[in-house]
C-alpha cells in the first residue's frame, strides 16, 4: 500500500512551564498494547479475537488492542481482501512467533507467558495473566490523544499529549501513532465455529482494530523526565481504500504509545478520542447500493433497492432526494426519503426506496446521486454506479423438471426452495433432512414463460462439498441442466425464465480454478479435489502453522475435475495451509491434521 501523508508537523512544548491541556498528571498505573498478529485464513485467529474483545471490554479503557495481519496465514485467496499494512512483515519478525495466533504485551519479554524463549510473542490463553501484569505497574508517563477527522477534505489530525510522572528508565523513548480500521466486513476462517457472535446474517465477519499505518513511526523524545511535557500535533490524508479493496474508510480509529527502549517495551499506550467535522454545513453521500433481489437478477423489469448513505456535513440530516438514471437517460426519476430519526454528522445508515422501473435491458446500469439534503442543494455530486440483470432464459423441448439434492455430512444445515415469481407459488421446498449423504429428489412441471427463483442455503455456510463429504445440487428440466453447484458459502442459486422448444442450450456453472481438501480433518491421508478450465502445471506447496513453507512439488493437470490423492502422514497435529499456483492464479486450502 502506498503510504499518502501530505503534510506533517510535530510540534513539541517542553517543560512544566506550559500547561497541560487533557492529559493526567497524576501517577497511575500502566495500560497495555495488545498487538495480534493472524489473519483471515487461520482458523484459530477468530478465537484470539474473540479473546481480546472480551479483555477490551474488562479493562474499560485501559487495553489496546491492534490487529496486525501478517504472514502466509493473511495472505488473500481470489477474491479475498488484503487487510497486510505495510508493517506486517517487520511486526511479524519482531515478535518472533512460532505458530498463530500470538500476540505481543507491551512489546515485553515475559518468561512467564512468552510462546518461545526469548521472544516477544504470547499464546492467546496466556494473554489475560500477561496483561494484569502490566496493569499493575507504575507508569512512568501518562499518553492521550484527541483526533479531528474532516470527512470532506479526508484529513486527519492527531494531537498527542504526553506527561512524565517520573523519570523514564530507559531511552531513547519513541512515540508511535497508528490509524486502524474497525467494523471491517469480510471473510474469516473459523469465524463459525470460534466466534459466531462476530458473523453477519451473510456471513460476513466483522474485523475490529486492523492495523492500516503508522502517522508516526517512533518520533524520538528528548528529556523524559518528572514533570516533562509534551504536545505532538500530526496530519494525516486517510486515502479512500485499503489496498484496492472497496472499504469506505470514513470513521478512522486512532491509538497511540510510548516506548521506552526504541521500538520494544511499550511504557504506556491509549486510543484517541476522535471528533468528525466537515466543511460543508449540509452534505451527504452514497456508500453502496443493494437491490432487493436475490443474486441481483430479477422476473420482469422493476425492483426495490437500499441504499448506504453517510452524513458528510456539520448537521443533522432529516431527509434526503434521491435521484437516479437507467441505462443512459432510457428512464429516470426522483425520490424523497425521510429519516425515521435524524442522521449525526459522519454517521451512516440504510434507506429504503420504492420500486424502480423501467430495467428493460437483459443487464441494467442504474446511477444514483443525492441531489438535497434537507431541501438544500447537496454539494457532493458524486454518483454511484449499480448493475441488475434479467433472469436468464432457458429452453427445453420438456416441461419435466427434477430438482437433485445429495447432502454432505450435515444435512440438517441445508433448506431450499424453488419458486414460480409469475405466479407467486412455492413449487418446490424442503429442510431439515437427517440422513448423512442421502439423494432426495422433487419433481415439478415448468410452466411456458414463467420466471422461476431457486435458492439454497447452508446454515453453516460451507457448502454441500467437499470438507465433510462430496454432496451438490442440481436442477433439470428434461435434459437441460439449469443449474449445478457444490461449492458455495451460505447461499446459491440463480432466477431463470423457462421456454419450451426445441431447442435446448446447456449452461455450466464453474469454469475458474478450484480447489478444495477432503476428509478434514485427516490423519494420515486426504484427497485433492481441483477442477480447472484448462489443463497445465501447478505448483503445490504447504505450509505449517508458522507459515513456513515444509513441501511443494509440480501437479499436471487435465482439464476438468480431477481427485488427487495426498499422503499427510508425516505432518504433527496442527493447522496448514495448502497453496496451489496455477500461472499466477492461486488457491489456497485449509487443513486441519488431528492425530
Amino acid at each position: 500500500m502506498k503510504r499518502i501523508i501530505t503534510g506533517f508537523l510535530a510540534l513539541t512544548v517542553a517543560g512544566t512551564a506550559l500547561a497541560q491541556n487533557f492529559v493526567s498528571t497524576s501517577p497511575t498505573n500502566k495500560n497495555v498494547l495488545l498487538e495480534g498478529i493472524g489473519g483471515i485464513n487461520c482458523y484459530y485467529c477468530a478465537e484470539a479475537d474473540a479473546t481480546a474483545e472480551s479483555l477490551l471490554d474488562a479493562q474499560s479503557g485501559r487495553l489496546v488492542w491492534i490487529n496486525i495481519h501478517a504472514g502466509i496465514f493473511a495472505e488473500p485467496g481470489s477474491n479475498e481482501p488484503d487487510f497486510r499494512s505495510s508493517y506486517a512483515d517487520t511486526l511479524l519478525s519482531l515478535s518472533g512467533m512460532t505458530a498463530y495466533p500470538a500476540a505481543m504485551i507491551n512489546r515485553r519479554y515475559l518468561p512467564d507467558f512468552w510462546q518461545n524463549n526469548g521472544k516477544l510473542a504470547i499464546e492467546t490463553q496466556n494473554w489475560a495473566a500477561a496483561a494484569d501484569t502490566i496493569l499493575n505497574e507504575v507508569a512512568q508517563v501518562n499518553v492521550a490523544a484527541r483526533s479531528e477527522f474532516n470527512i470532506s477534505s479526508r484529513q486527519l489530525k492527531v494531537v498527542v499529549e504526553s506527561y512524565y510522572t517520573f523519570m523514564s528508565t530507559t531511552a531513547p523513548n519513541k512515540l508511535f501513532v497508528a490509524m486502524l480500521l474497525d467494523s471491517i466486513l469480510g471473510p474469516q476462517e473459523g469465524a463459525s465455529v470460534y466466534n459466531p457472535s462476530a458473523l453477519n446474517a451473510d456471513g460476513n465477519y466483522m474485523h475490529r482494530n486492523i492495523l492500516f499505518d503508522y502517522i508516526s513511526s517512533g518520533l524520538g523524545i528528548s528529556n523524559p523526565t518528572s514533570g516533562n511535557f509534551r504536545a505532538d500535533t500530526f496530519y494525516y490524508n486517510v486515502p479512500a481504500d485499503f489496498n484496492g479493496g472497496n472499504f469506505e474508510l470514513f470513521s478512522p480509529k486512532v491509538a497511540v504509545w510510548i516506548t521506552g527502549n526504541d521500538y520494544a517495551n511499550v511504557i504506556n499506550a491509549a486510543y484517541s478520542e476522535m471528533t468528525l467535522i466537515s466543511n460543508e454545513a449540509l452534505a451527504a453521500n452514497i456508500l453502496s447500493a443493494d437491490w432487493d433481489a436475490d443474486f441481483n437478477q430479477i422476473c420482469g423489469s422493476e425492483s426495490a433497492l437500499s441504499l448506504e448513505i453517510q452524513n458528510l456535513g456539520n448537521s443533522a440530516i432529516d431527509s434526503v432526494s434521491v435521484g437516479y438514471d437507467i441505462n443512459s437517460g432510457a428512464s429516470s426519476g426522483n425520490f424523497t426519503v425521510l429519516m425515521n430519526t435524524p442522521l449525526p454528522i459522519g454517521k451512516t445508515t440504510t434507506i429504503q426506496l420504492p420500486v424502480i422501473s423501467g430495467l428493460n435491458n437483459s443487464t441494467n446500469t442504474v446511477l444514483f446521486g443525492i441531489s438535497n439534503v434537507n431541501t438544500a442543494v447537496n454539494p457532493n455530486t458524486d454518483q454511484i454506479s449499480t448493475q441488475i440483470s434479467k433472469a436468464s432464459l432457458f429452453v427445453s423441448d420438456s416441461t419435466n423438471g427434477v430438482l437433485k439434492v445429495r447432502f454432505d455430512n450435515y444435512p440438517t444445515d441445508i433448506s431450499w426452495e424453488l419458486i414460480d415469481e409469475t405466479a407467486g407459488d412455492v413449487i418446490v421446498s424442503d429442510s431439515n433432512y437427517a440422513v448423512s449423504y442421502a439423494i432426495i429428489t422433487q419433481n415439478f412441471t415448468a410452466v411456458e414463460g414463467h420466471c422461476y427463483a431457486l435458492k439454497l442455503t447452508d446454515a453453516y455456510g460451507d457448502g454441500l462439498c467437499c470438507n465433510s463429504g462430496q454432496g451438490y445440487y442440481e436442477l433439470k428440466i428434461g435434459n437441460l441442466q439449469i443449474f449445478r453447484d457444490d461449492e458455495f458459502d451460505f447461499e446459491s442459486g440463480l432466477k431463470f425464465t423457462f421456454e419450451e422448444g426445441v431447442i435446448a442450450v446447456n449452461q455450466t456453472a464453474k469454469t475458474s480454478f478450484e480447489a478444495t481438501v477432503f476428509p478434514n480433518p485427516a490423519t494420515t491421508e486426504v484427497t485433492l479435489r481441483i477442477s480447472t478450465a484448462v489443463s497445465g502445471d501447478v505448483e503445490m506447496a504447504i505450509y505449517n502453522g508458522v507459515g513456513q513453507k515444509i513441501s511443494s512439488k509440480i501437479l499436471n493437470l487435465n482439464e476438468g475435475t480431477q481427485f488427487l490423492p495426498l499422503s499427510v502422514e508425516g505432518l504433527a497435529p496442527g493447522f496448514y495451509l495448502i497453496s496451489l499456483n496455477k500461472g499466477g492464479v492461486k488457491s489456497i486450502v485449509k487443513l486441519i491434521i488431528a492425530k
